[in-house]
């Protein structure tokens, strides 16, 4: 098989930044040198992405109520 060998853990700023695309460029970058913080890395980036949307879900559910029961000025 493939040689494995330790790789930084700065790879883990890739998904921070980049959600699932960070996390799948990390995975395919460290598949074969170390497959654990690859695999660590995709998790990562996919559940920033799933915290991401569930937020932006609660702040849009939250804005149309408050701007809804706003007065409309005519």
């Amino acid at each position: 098989m493939y040689n494995e060998k330790r790789r930084s853990g700065w790879w883990f700023l890739l998904p921070i930044f980049l959600n699932i695309v960070g996390g799948v460029i990390a995975y395919f970058v460290l598949r074969h040198d170390d497959p654990q913080k690859a695999k660590n890395c995709l998790l990562l980036g996919i559940v920033l992405f799933v915290i991401q949307i569930g937020i932006g879900y609660i702040l849009e559910d939250v804005t149309m109520n408050t701007f809804h029961m706003l007065p409309v000025l005519q």
